[in-house]
């Protein structure tokens, strides 16, 4: 009683088998579109925040800054940064998933959104990582600062 159709879940994956496998494809490939992102966007970033000072990391060294404190003084404040984007991006998108999920759900189709602990652990440590490969990349550019460029008139 009350019940209009019974779907055993070994007939589904016969049924669905390699279309889901296809879907496997097509998610691993957003991640991968989607960590390409985030390192060009922490990179891009980086580098607009080094050219900006540019005077000020001069003047920095001219004062008696050596290259790693200077090093450590951008790569400190990017990762301050890195962790509020974490802070903020986490909660913002399992909302804004939730939001896409529910939107794409069929009355003959539904898929459970379930985000284990572990999918939010590999998300931060994949942005700390990103961070620091961008931050080697940086550290070269920090290097080239002229010191004598904070001495120039601006005109």
């Amino acid at each position: 009683d009350g019940i209009s159709s019974l779907t055993r879940t070994e007939d589904t994956r016969r049924t669905f088998g390699t279309s889901l496998e296809s879907v496997d494809y097509a998610v691993a490939l957003i991640i991968v579109c989607a960590a390409a992102l985030a390192f060009v966007v922490l990179y891009n970033l980086t580098n607009i925040n080094i050219t900006e000072r540019l005077r000020e990391l001069a003047t920095l060294k001219v004062l008696g800054f050596y290259d790693r404190e200077v090093h450590n003084y951008v790569n400190r404040e990017m990762m301050i940064l890195t962790g509020m984007g974490v802070v903020v991006g986490l909660p913002l998108g399992r909302w804004i998933g939730g939001l896409l999920t529910a939107a794409l759900n069929m009355p003959s189709l539904y898929f459970e959104v379930e985000v284990h602990w572990y999918s939010y652990a590999i998300a931060v440590v994949a942005t700390l990582a990103f961070a620091l490969l961008v931050q080697l990349f940086t550290n070269p550019v920090l290097d080239r600062v002229d010191p004598v460029s904070s001495l120039k008139s601006v005109e």
